[in-house]
């Protein structure tokens, strides 16, 4: 996986990642999410102007229900790092996820850096007044 080799992953450990959902599979006795897995700040949020870092799997025991999932919505997924597979059709590496608690993130969630500007005027009985403000 680029951006987070898998051969540097200790099997086991709790992980969190994020990212935007690829596709669903509902498999004979699973199923699974492929997300393409994308940096998160200190708040644990997706840093939405970010490149992908490639992609990771997550594997859930029998059926899901994913009709809410669509492809495009970001995730963030806590869980522990099973195995890593490879991808027959590419020979890709992808980290595993399971038992992961899956959390959907609206687009509101996403950080974007960069400026916001507020203009406020306000009037009221004997007063006035008005502001700008800057963050970053």
């Amino acid at each position: 996986m680029q951006g987070l080799p898998p051969e540097t992953l200790p099997l086991g450990e709790h992980f969190t990642w994020a990212g935007i959902l690829i596709e669903t599979r509902h498999l004979a006795k699973a199923t699974e999410l492929d997300i393409s897995a994308r940096p998160l700040d200190t708040f644990c949020r997706i840093q939405g102007n970010a490149p992908a870092l490639g992609r990771f799997r997550v594997r859930y025991p029998g059926y899901v229900e994913t009709a809410h999932l669509l492809p495009g919505q970001p995730l963030r997924v806590s869980g522990r790092l099973a195995s890593v597979e490879t991808r027959a059709d590419a020979g890709e590496r992808i980290p595993l996820i399971t038992q992961a608690n899956l959390d959907l993130l609206s687009l509101a969630d996403q950080v974007r850096h960069r400026p916001r500007i507020g203009i406020s005027i306000g009037a009221g009985s004997g007063w006035s007044g008005g502001g700008i403000g800057i963050s970053f």
